[in-house]
């Protein structure tokens, strides 16, 4: 599952962070990757070093005589060091799968290693084993508790541990890092990428890690951006990719669930070589920063940047004129959820018609696209008030149908029933129509047809026919016509 963020286009280039991946990039292939060779080479003959040493041997053997059974020989156990040879021994299997056993809960750090007597004397000697990689860590400015240093606190947030930690931090960074820059700007994005960084690390050598372990990684500054995004985002919906296929989660119930949780989990489960408190360290002071960060620069919902904020305090008290209708579509692209402009767009546009000049098709284009997202966004809140006031807002000269040919039958039930609800007997008479053009159930459509005809006495007949003509339903004209013949000829009697 890959987050693509909010998943919608943005309105500045992220120089940022586009920077920032590319810089991370070109070090890892033209530094890295001989780093990580040379450390590898040395970190091998470490273990080597340490697996031949009396302290390792010392607690392979209190653990065989604590756990292994009759069939296991402690002193075959303790001195073998090539799983082939017990193998392949004769009678040797036991020991062979005892080995699998003891390394599981080596590298797992189980109780049943931690509690033995001679863990103790190990450690120290394994810490005294890794001291001697210091002035290697030194050398290469790598981070660890022994080498902190400004340089190397800054060169640790450009260094990868391998190309599968390389792809992983850059895209999630141009995942959220692209919107938080939109927001807050080129300097508040670049000051907070290197804070939340440095305080991800010092957090994590500070209390987390042992002293000579080297941390690496852009991690901890991502993370801090993830911390900003979910503040600076909390009531909008992150995207997915999954399989081919894109889905949306709110941020505010799935952001910390999927991401916080999880790093949480990995810290307290089982040992990895993941800085899971690092990456905590990082988010929590990214949250930090942007609730900071929101006091000075307030965009309240469903405003996403302050620009967007600016352009529509400069046309909410007028009617915007057909310049600032393309301005309006462009920030209702990026922000779709902007109810506001989109209510402010709509009133606009009805009021722009001159009816000698009509209406231009671009502009009716853009009536039936932010018309029926707006009625399907009230639909969806139930904001009864706010869905009336749409269909209002359509001149009874135009039909309705295109203007709802999103919704299904089912929620233009809902619509029609809200009408009759709020006794609004022509915006009920319209949907109605828009109803008795969808292939319906046959009794549907003669319930729909006899209450438009009830409401003919309560109607202006002008105003009845013109809503009649925007139909393309041939039994509700015939029925119509039949009826107004019939009341004529009663009439005429």
């Amino acid at each position: 599952m890959v987050p693509l963020g909010l998943g919608l286009p943005i309105h500045r280039v992220p120089i940022v962070t586009l920077t920032l991946v590319i810089a991370c990039t070109v070090k890892f292939f033209t530094n890295d990757v001989y780093l990580l060779k040379k450390l590898e080479k040395k970190t091998v003959l470490l273990h080597q070093d340490i697996e031949k040493s009396s302290e390792f041997k010392n607690l392979k053997s209190e653990y065989c005589h604590k756990y292994g059974n009759k069939k296991i020989r402690c002193e075959v156990f303790t001195q073998y060091d090539d799983k082939s040879y017990i193998k392949n021994k004769k009678n040797n299997n036991d020991h062979y799968f005892f080995q699998n056993k003891f390394e599981s809960d080596f590298y797992g750090k189980t109780k049943k290693i931690t509690n033995l007597k001679s863990y103790i004397i190990y450690e120290r000697m394994l810490l005294e084993q890794k001291i001697k990689l210091l002035p290697f860590f030194e050398s290469n400015n790598l981070l660890t508790f022994k080498t902190q240093s400004i340089l190397n606190y800054f060169l640790g947030m450009f260094t990868h541990s391998s190309v599968s930690h390389l792809i992983g931090n850059m895209l999630t960074l141009l995942a959220f890092g692209i919107y938080v820059e939109a927001k807050i700007g080129v300097l508040a994005m670049t000051i907070s990428y290197f804070l939340t960084g440095f305080i991800s690390f010092y957090m994590y050598v500070h209390f987390f890690a042992d002293e000579t372990t080297p941390l690496m990684g852009a991690s901890g500054a991502i993370c801090g951006i993830m911390g900003m995004f979910y503040v600076g985002f909390f009531k909008h919906y992150l995207r997915f990719w999954l399989w081919f296929k894109t889905f949306l989660l709110p941020v505010n119930t799935y952001f910390p669930f999927l991401f916080i949780l999880t790093d949480f989990l990995t810290h307290f489960g089982a040992p990895t070589n993941v800085a899971a408190m690092a990456h905590i360290a990082g988010m929590f002071s990214g949250i930090g920063i942007m609730l900071f960060l929101s006091a000075y620069q307030q965009t309240p919902y469903p405003f996403i940047y302050k620009e967007e904020l600016h352009f529509f305090k400069a046309v909410k008290n007028k009617i915007i004129d057909r310049e600032d209708v393309l301005k309006a579509c462009y920030w209702l692209r990026i922000n779709p959820i902007n109810f506001l402009l989109r209510e402010k767009l709509i009133i606009s546009l009805w009021n722009n018609i001159e009816p000698s000049k009509g209406i231009k098709r671009s502009e009716i284009e853009i009536l039936k696209e932010n018309t029926r997202k707006f009625i399907g966004r009230s639909l969806h809140y139930k904001n009864h008030k706010a869905i009336l006031k749409a269909i209002d807002l359509v001149p009874t000269t135009f039909s309705l149908a295109p203007f709802l040919n999103d919704f299904n039958i089912s929620e233009l039930v809902n619509i029609y029933n809200l009408c009759l609800k709020k006794e609004a007997l022509i915006s009920s008479i319209r949907v109605a129509i828009v109803l008795l053009e969808r292939p319906i159930d046959p009794r549907l459509n003669k319930t729909l047809i006899a209450n438009i005809k009830s409401s003919f006495p309560m109607t202006d007949p002008k105003t009845m026919d013109i809503l009649i003509s925007t139909s393309n339903n041939i039994q509700l004209r015939m029925e119509v016509s039949d009826y107004f013949g019939s009341k004529n000829s009663k009439g005429a009697a």
